[in-house]
């Protein structure tokens, strides 16, 4: 990779991860759970989310340019636009029961990002962080209820184990 195209790489995953912080946002505050049941306007989906305002206006004309939600007319004045989910949004964004459901990995980078600090310590003393340090976002609530075929991603499992010999039997299982 060149210059020009690590560069524009980067750049690109910056947006990315940016974007994906939001749907962390819009998952934390329900929005996307509520723009799918029902189309609303910016000050309709701060009230039923809890979210101030003036952040769910600037939140929802966000996901409208990134492409997650849909809103129905952008020539509106701000307060008269109505924003919505689409089903086929819905099914990456806000179903549990769906192999596309993609919220959790955004709350799982949300979480690495607050640890930070603590990553960075671990990385130069050679420690680690156990699974609940990562806090809430990272809750096994927060999990899917299907594994999700990754792209690009082999189609068989692989070991984990440096060692596969090293393994230790199962309980009631040794011998066999």
């Amino acid at each position: 990779m060149q210059t020009d195209e690590l560069a524009e790489h980067l750049f690109g995953s910056v947006l990315g991860a940016l974007d994906v912080l939001t749907v962390a946002v819009g998952a934390h505050f329900g929005l996307y759970d509520l723009l799918h049941r029902e189309p609303r306007t910016a000050a309709e989906a701060a009230a039923a989310s809890g979210m101030a305002p003036r952040y769910a206006r600037e939140w929802l004309e966000q996901q409208c340019v990134a492409g997650l939600v849909d809103v129905d007319d952008p020539a509106l004045p701000p307060e008269q636009r109505t924003y919505a989910v689409s089903d086929a949004h819905a099914a990456v964004l806000c179903d549990p029961d769906s192999l596309a459901f993609t919220t959790p990995l955004a709350q799982i980078v949300a979480a690495a990002g607050v640890q930070l600090p603590r990553l960075l310590e671990a990385y130069a003393g050679g420690g680690g962080l156990r699974w609940h340090e990562y806090g809430e976002l990272m809750s096994p609530r927060t999990g899917r209820r299907q594994p999700a075929p990754v792209p690009g991603a082999p189609r068989h499992r692989v070991a984990a184990r440096a060692d596969p010999g090293a393994r230790r039997p199962r309980r009631g299982r040794a011998g066999r």
